[in-house]
């Protein structure tokens, strides 16, 4: 790419600008951004991500869905990763885990079980029912085909065995 001199001043204005931007506290970040994805209009149900030409198209791009958050926690030994969260109240089948490289997402949907109640009906309302989703970057490789997922007492638990794979090869090069 070659930077015209009115793309080089751009650039410049740019730089100047990110540098007196003050550091968005979290909570005013995802407020922002949540205005953003509700300014670009809505998605449509064929608004998917691939992951590739080959995979299966799992991954939908819409929030409608799949908004709550599911909070983990994710820690490791020797030989494994681990995730842990609390799922109270899902049936299995309702939910899916999916692992993409070293993208583990996990998503499912919570239902109401009292659908007949009335929202003027509650004095106190914190239980977040509907769908959410969780994606989590794992920070090491993970041996995809020994993944184990299980639900014990409303705690989903899964066990990601690490690849003895190393991520940082030197590469010798020859000479010819």
């Amino acid at each position: 790419m070659i930077l015209t001199n009115t793309n080089k001043a751009q650039f410049k204005n740019k730089i100047k600008d990110l540098e007196q931007e003050e550091f968005d506290h979290p909570e005013n970040f995802f407020a922002k951004a949540q205005a953003e994805i509700a300014a670009a209009g809505p998605v449509s149900e064929n608004s998917v991500q691939r992951t590739s030409a080959s995979d299966e198209v799992w991954i939908n791009t819409s929030n409608d869905d799949y908004e709550g958050q599911l909070a983990v926690d994710v820690y490791q030994d020797a030989k494994n990763l681990y995730v842990k969260a609390i799922i109270g109240g899902i049936r299995p089948e309702d939910i899916e885990i999916h692992l993409n490289n070293d993208l583990l997402t996990v998503k499912g949907k919570r239902i109401k079980p009292d659908a007949d109640v009335a929202p003027e009906q509650y004095y106190i309302q914190e239980c977040f029912w509907g769908g959410f989703s969780r994606s989590i970057i794992l920070p090491v490789d993970v041996l995809s085909d020994r993944v184990e997922a299980t639900i014990e007492h409303g705690v989903l638990s899964l066990t990601l065995p690490k690849s003895k794979r190393p991520k940082n090869t030197r590469i010798p090069i020859k000479v010819k």
